[in-house]
């Protein structure tokens, strides 16, 4: 083997030793950064998710926080919460009034997308999710007699990649509350 040929050698072998740890490392942080250790409850219509802890809020004037009380409104029907890197999630509650049904609320919330993308629905709820404009919409719904409770996450389009799992995570643990009674 050539003087060159080791020298080469000893380079990708320090630099292997080097990168590996420093991978690892920003593993562990993006882990700690996404990790759902914050749940908010609403107290008036009884709505839970489950968020990480970057996913804070901002105040009337701006100014962001993290926690997991979110920007709450005057009424008590629920939150917003934004990272301050390009996601942003809202957490609402409505009295059903106007005795809506889940089909009705479909059709209206369907509106809203330029694009729909993906579409389910079960017994109560249904899960939308589409583009409006150049910006990735989810929305997950509740909905019976009583009341409404509705989950929208929004991201840009060129996050979408990187945000698509934690938004299934969120998603997946938004859990109604009483929704046969108003509140």
């Amino acid at each position: 083997m050539t003087q060159r040929a080791r020298r080469v050698l000893l380079l990708i072998t320090v630099i292997t030793i080097v990168a590996i740890p420093c991978f690892a490392q920003t593993q562990a942080q993006d882990d700690k950064y996404w990790a759902f250790t914050q749940k908010y409850c609403n107290s008036r219509f009884g709505f839970c998710v489950y968020h990480p802890a970057s996913v804070g809020w901002r105040d009337q004037q701006g100014v962001w926080h993290s926690g997991n009380q979110g920007a709450a409104s005057e009424n008590n029907d629920g939150s917003k919460f934004d990272n301050g890197n390009g996601l942003e999630m809202t957490v609402s509650g409505i009295n059903n009034i106007s005795h809506d049904t889940l089909q009705s609320e479909m059709s209206a919330a369907r509106k809203r997308f330029d694009k729909i993308t993906y579409r389910a629905k079960g017994k109560n709820w249904f899960i939308l999710k589409g583009q409006k404009a150049d910006v990735i919409i989810f929305l997950k719904t509740y909905i019976d007699r009583g009341s409404v409770n509705h989950l929208e996450i929004q991201v840009p389009v060129p996050l979408k990649t990187g945000y698509s799992q934690v938004v299934m995570n969120i998603a997946g643990s938004f859990s109604p509350g009483k929704l046969g009674v108003p509140h």
